[in-house]
């Protein structure tokens, strides 16, 4: 029985007019299939063309484009700079209480004002720049050095001094202060150039108390130019560095410029060496910067053999008769 069943189905599978019945139809699908996609494309490509004519659809209005607000300033730097308005205004009122008030309080009414006043605004620019308050800092260490100033001044009243020695011993005494200060905190800008610029007072006060004549006291602005170009050349903050330059050059240049004069005003042999020594020491400080600083080098130079020259050639302008 098996046997019978198993060739049916092989006659069923061999059955060719069967198998061609079917790929007839199966062809018959595919060119029914493919006639209507030619249709389906054609119809594609009508309305492809219709859309190609038809005008362009109207874009809709743009809207005007919202006014840019202004930056706004940002909260530290708005405090910052109301902060620093705000000494400066204290700076002003405190001098104008100074100079109003001067005869009104006695001399140990205005010292004690002005000794706490000096000591807050000192110490207020350290808590100021540790909370980010930086121009305020700047602003209130300003008033405090002028505070200091004005101690100075209220000293001078209370203790009854005077005169050309008192003001040097002023000019180093805050020299040496604003140094401390400056150093103590170095994140202030003014102090340590405050405290080169009181530095240059100090020694030509005390040559013209002493009553030195004026070849000392071309000796005294040469040393002074000498000193400050020391401090320009060793500094490490440009805030010394470029006041150290530009006091050297105008004490020294002065020192050298009055040491000029009075080797050109030497009427006599013996009146010549004084001024030419002054002229070659200065020469010989300037090359000495020179070798510290190699840009210095050729105005080095220059003033170098314009000082000896003027020195040596002074000498011997006496030496060689009037003929």
């Amino acid at each position: 029985m098996a046997v019978r069943h198993g060739a049916r189905t092989l006659a069923d599978m061999t059955n060719v007019p069967s198998v061609r019945a079917r790929l007839a139809a199966v062809d018959e699908e595919l060119r029914r299939l493919e006639g209507r996609r030619h249709v389906l494309l054609g119809h594609r490509a009508h309305l492809l063309s219709l859309l190609a004519a038809a005008p362009p659809a109207p874009t809709p209005p743009a809207w005007p484009a919202a006014p840019q607000r202004p930056r706004e300033v940002a909260p530290r730097g708005a405090q910052n700079t109301l902060l620093a308005l705000g000494g400066t205004l204290l700076a002003t009122a405190a001098v104008v209480f100074t100079a109003v008030s001067w005869g009104a309080l006695g001399d140990g009414g205005r010292t004690a004002v002005l000794t706490l006043v000096t000591v807050a605004a000192l110490a207020a620019p350290a808590v100021l720049g540790r909370r980010g308050l930086a121009a305020t800092a700047q602003t209130v260490s300003v008033l405090g050095l002028l505070l200091t100033v004005l101690d100075a001044a209220g000293a001078a009243s209370l203790t009854g001094s005077d005169g050309f020695g008192f003001a040097g011993g002023v000019a180093l005494a805050l020299a040496a202060l604003w140094t401390g200060y400056g150093l103590a905190l170095p994140a202030l800008l003014v102090p340590l150039p405050a405290a080169v610029f009181a530095g240059q007072f100090a020694g030509v006060c005390w040559a013209v108390a002493a009553g030195a004549p004026p070849l000392v006291l071309a000796w005294t602005l040469l040393a002074t130019g000498v000193a400050d170009a020391a401090v320009a050349l060793t500094a490490a903050r440009p805030q010394v560095r470029v006041p150290g330059a530009v006091a050297a050059a105008a004490t020294g240049g002065l020192g050298m410029l009055a040491g000029g004069w009075f080797s050109l005003a030497a009427r006599t042999a013996a009146g010549a060496p004084p001024p030419g020594r002054l002229l070659l020491a200065g020469a010989a400080a300037a090359c000495c910067a020179a070798a510290r600083a190699r840009f210095l080098t050729a105005p080095a130079a220059v003033l170098a053999t314009f000082a000896a020259v003027a020195a040596v050639g002074d000498a011997a302008r006496h030496a060689v008769p009037g003929a």
